[in-house]
């Protein structure tokens, strides 16, 4: 196929693809839009042309950051809150990879995929477990094809009325790397997933800085509450192979590390930690 012909038809593939996607520059600029980033945003072509990622919404500063670090690296994931252009917030996952041909870098694909609202927890906005099976299910193929490992915790919160979930939603989210996701299991409960860590201390680390993080007081119509978090801690693929066995081995390290206050649990390790 003729150069031109395999541009064109490449460029075909871009405008028609259903994935809402943004071509950046590498100063996360917008330099091309297709036809699903103008439905999901509500902008027009022209207002998303040369537009800067961080005025895509409350989180664009983030979004800003992961493309940077694509342009000059690999690809990252991230979840991020957009505003589409009568300010709806748009809770969105987001996917940034560098666009290369023969070796050079031409700029940073992103690929915005809107989370439906049956993903979502009505109260936080975090995904729900539905949405949470699914981002474990990704991350065991990912990791079982290059051979790495990954964590799941979960985190227990005591004394937690909806106005204080959502203040421990934004704290912990605050503690968690831009790939990392927090879901909302349920009541008090959270689940973290660290699609990739080098050392079980990395997610030892998170958990204590989980833990903390947690445990300045919220004040909620007026009064303080004081929280307590415990988290349990599988590691993949030494606790489970499987996403059943692993959310069973971050069950039965939760119920240890809950038998403290402000403690945290690894399902490999006999002993529970309180966070000092």
């Amino acid at each position: 196929m003729e150069f031109a012909a395999t541009r064109e038809v490449l460029a075909s593939l871009f405008e028609e693809s259903p994935t809402a996607t943004l071509l950046c520059d590498g100063d996360a600029r917008i330099i091309a839009a297709n036809d699903a980033a103008q439905q999901v945003t509500g902008y027009a072509r022209g207002e998303l042309l040369g537009r800067a990622c961080r005025d895509l919404g409350r989180d664009g500063l983030r979004l800003e950051r992961a493309v940077r670090r694509a342009a000059s690296g690999g690809p990252e994931r991230l979840e991020v809150e957009l505003a589409a252009c009568d300010g709806t917030a748009i809770p969105a996952a987001c996917d940034a990879f560098p666009a290369r041909l023969h070796g050079r870098a031409y700029g940073v694909f992103l690929q915005v995929r809107a989370q439906h609202a049956a993903f979502l927890d009505a109260v936080t906005g975090l995904p729900n477990r539905a949405l949470l099976d699914d981002r474990i299910a990704q991350t065991l193929v990912t990791a079982r094809r290059y051979r790495h490992a990954f964590a799941l915790m979960h985190v227990r919160v005591v004394a937690a009325p909806d106005d204080a979930v959502r203040a421990i939603a934004r704290r912990m989210r605050d503690v968690l790397r831009e790939s990392d996701t927090i879901a909302r299991a349920g009541g008090d409960d959270f689940a973290v997933l660290q699609p990739m860590i080098d050392d079980p201390d990395d997610a030892v680390d998170v958990a204590r800085k989980i833990i903390f993080a947690l445990r300045a007081q919220i004040a909620v119509d007026g009064a303080s509450v004081e929280l307590r978090a415990s988290v349990g801690i599988a590691i993949f693929p030494g606790d489970g192979e499987n996403a059943g066995e692993l959310a069973g081995a971050a069950d039965r390290a939760l119920d240890r590390a809950a038998s403290q206050a402000e403690a945290w649990a690894l399902a490999t390790r006999p002993a529970t930690e309180r966070a000092t």
